[in-house]
């Protein structure tokens, strides 16, 4: 009876009153010529299905990588129904391109030279290439794709350490399965690189800022269709909360990626004769990204994740973190540290990325849950048997939660029970730049982690 009542209560308080929705939802080839004015002015007079912006940030070690990702959208090119613009920066100058790319070539609409715009990895960069991007190629649709390096929720001080790494060394070809690993020895040592020439990129916060000013200046108050981040590590609940506001569709990997990334030709071939919807545009990218990898890398995910139930998410983690605190804190705390270090650092009960402090969240919980419903039949824990009802409810309706938002996922024999989405828990210390996130400042994940650590 008791369960029944906190299967309730936490139901209901998961509930989003009929104001709050109201509110909420306010935030919620023609061309046959490359003649500048022609192109923007026809772009202008007739309002296509989608426009496909892609950001490059090439100027560090992926350079090399950018000239063959535009030429697999060459291979499809803009029509009537679809844009494609590119944003991208020169190497070792203060320049960047801005291309419209049409089928087997592309044009350079406008270059941006020694500005804070032509700088990539930051805020003014971003919003002023989606400015632009937007105001000369309007649709119905938007897609906002990020390309670079990325280190997920954690933002790290990367040049006060040693930045040779190369990203060829990340994986490394296994001669008896015929297929790329990931070369772990080489993460641990591994810096993560932007803007190398500029020692600049793109904080969480900024992240949130420019895309808050794409939705509110650009957008009329309505959100980006899809995100998609080209770049290793950012499919994470953190930062699913950063864009929550501004993002309908999020798109990236739990783990690292090749420094190939994604092909992008099956990616915008449907998009030349159909008019997908965002969910359907975030499948095709994992799909694609599926197809272009399991039969050469052993270590791949790439997931797209729909974010309008992610309160929910929040909400019940945010209490499974109040009544872990409460366990922690209890006369069982040194064997229920134990429990809780077990599952966190068994690779059999969690899913552990690349990055050692980034786990898969729905695997987590699972186990969570199983040893948690364990816990509850002892003698010794009837003290805390309220709190253990309450941590294995939220971790279930948690659990169904994951399985509504991830609307595709991809995984590689690495990492069977990667489930879409990862999140931040450290064993060691907390860095410092996770404070500032909004998540950490609006959710009691934050205390767990403090309590946990304290506890080691």
């Amino acid at each position: 009876m008791k369960k029944l009542l906190l299967l309730l209560l936490i139901t209901l308080s998961l509930q989003t009153t009929e104001a709050e929705k109201i509110s909420n939802a306010n935030i919620s080839e023609s061309e046959e010529t490359f003649n500048v004015k022609e192109i923007t002015q026809k772009q202008k007079s007739k309002e296509k299905n989608w426009t496909f912006m892609v950001y490059i940030t090439s100027n560090n070690n992926l350079y090399e990588f950018a000239r063959p990702n535009v030429q697999q959208m060459e291979k499809v090119g803009s029509n009537d129904k679809l844009n494609i613009v590119v944003q991208q920066d020169i190497l070792n100058q203060g320049k960047a391109e801005r291309l419209f790319v049409k089928k087997r070539r592309s044009k350079v609409i406008e270059t941006v030279i020694n500005k804070p715009e032509s700088i990539s990895g930051t805020p003014e960069s971003l919003f002023s290439f989606a400015k632009w991007a937007i105001e000369k190629y309007p649709a119905k649709k938007y897609a906002l794709i990020l390309w670079d390096h990325g280190s997920g929720v954690i933002d790290p001080s990367i040049w006060k350490v040693s930045n040779k790494f190369i990203p060829f060394n990340l994986y490394i070809f296994n001669e008896t399965t015929g297929m790329y690993e990931l070369n772990r020895n080489e993460i641990k040592k591994r810096g993560i690189c932007f803007n190398d020439v500029f020692e600049i990129y793109l904080k969480n916060q900024d992240l949130k800022e420019v895309l808050s000013k794409i939705s509110s200046q650009l957008l009329n108050n309505q959100k980006l269709n899809l995100l998609g981040m080209d770049a290793c590590n950012m499919a994470m609940l953190e930062i699913g909360t950063q864009i929550k506001n501004f993002v309908n569709i999020m798109v990236g990997s739990e783990e690292t990626e090749p420094g190939t990334g994604w092909n992008y030709h099956p990616i915008l071939k449907p998009l030349k004769k159909q008019d997908l919807t965002e969910q359907e545009l975030g499948i095709q990218i994992v799909d694609s990204y599926q197809a272009y990898y399991e039969k050469r890398f052993t270590d791949f995910t790439q997931s797209a994740v729909d974010l309008k139930q992610i309160n929910d998410l929040e909400k019940l983690i945010n209490i499974i973190s109040e009544e872990l605190i409460k366990v922690l804190n209890s006369k069982n705390k040194t064997d229920f540290f134990k429990t809780i270090k077990k599952i966190r650092t068994s690779r059999i009960t969690s899913t552990i990325f690349a990055n050692i402090d980034y786990i898969d969240l729905k695997h987590f919980l699972k186990s969570l849950k199983v040893t948690i419903n364990k816990k509850i039949l002892l003698d010794n824990y009837k003290n805390s048997k309220l709190n253990l009802d309450k941590i294995s409810i939220a971790a279930d309706i948690a659990i169904s939660k994951i399985k509504e938002m991830v609307i595709k996922k991809t995984y590689c024999k690495t990492t069977p029970k990667a489930s879409g989405i990862s999140f931040y828990f450290p064993t060691r210390r907390i860095h410092n730049s996770y404070y500032k996130t909004d998540f950490a400042l609006t959710n009691k994940w934050i205390e767990f982690l403090q309590a946990y650590i304290k506890n080691k």
